[in-house]
């Protein structure tokens, strides 16, 4: 996951960059058929959304650094339409739909060093109040299904793009005053994207019956 940052905002002059980080997530998925090459998958899962913030301030006799990751819990509420190549071997598909993320919790942990001196002690935060509670995604996916026992294994590569921002511009400042001037931290108004690789398993629970 990585931000996509559509306003910067900063507590001082320095240089600010967003990096990805990496994540977990789980999902149960339902595949319901909608014609011959064409399925509805409704989903609920669990995400874990994580990216690093790094604020860089240069002296002429010392340099601050600040490095701070925000780890995000959301509940996932995906919808897709999927197209599956029936005549291919091991039936690749694509999908493409929107994704509700409800937001559960979301901590940043801080620290700040200063060149030639000790290290601010690390600290969390608890930021979930400066966030939105309710975010929306655009998603597009694509892979591929292997038979197995009475079901297939799949595998998947998904993009989710931010189509709603996480936070806005009057939380920049908010809640823990230590973060801008203990820290050097201020919130960037920023959608998330993020790029995942999964797999798992279908079992068909479809009982064909031979017609007299």
């Amino acid at each position: 996951s990585q931000p996509n940052v559509t306003e910067s905002i900063k507590a001082n002059d320095g240089t600010s960059e967003y990096t990805y980080k990496i994540g977990v997530q789980f999902h149960i998925a339902t595949e319901i058929p909608l014609g011959k090459n064409f399925t509805l998958n409704p989903e609920i899962g669990f995400l874990q959304r994580r990216f690093q913030y790094t604020n860089e301030v240069v002296f002429t006799d010392t340099t601050f650094v600040t490095t701070a990751i925000e780890t995000q819990s959301w509940l996932s509420l995906p919808l897709s339409v999927q197209y599956q190549f029936n005549k291919i071997k091991f039936k690749p598909y694509i999908s493409a739909g929107v994704e509700v993320n409800y937001l559960i919790g979301d901590n940043l942990d801080v620290t700040r060093s200063r060149r030639g001196y000790q290290l601010i002690e690390e600290k969390t935060f608890d930021v979930k109040d400066q966030r939105e509670s309710i975010v929306l995604q655009g998603l597009v996916s694509a892979g591929m299904r292997i038979p197995l026992g009475g079901g297939y294994v799949v595998t998947e590569v998904r993009f989710a793009y931010g189509l709603t921002t996480v936070n806005n511009k009057n939380s920049a400042f908010a809640g823990a005053s230590d973060l801008p001037f203990s820290y050097g931290y201020a919130d960037s108004v920023f959608k998330v994207n993020s790029l995942s690789v999964t797999a798992g398993y279908v079992y068909n629970i479809f009982n064909p019956k031979k017609l007299k």
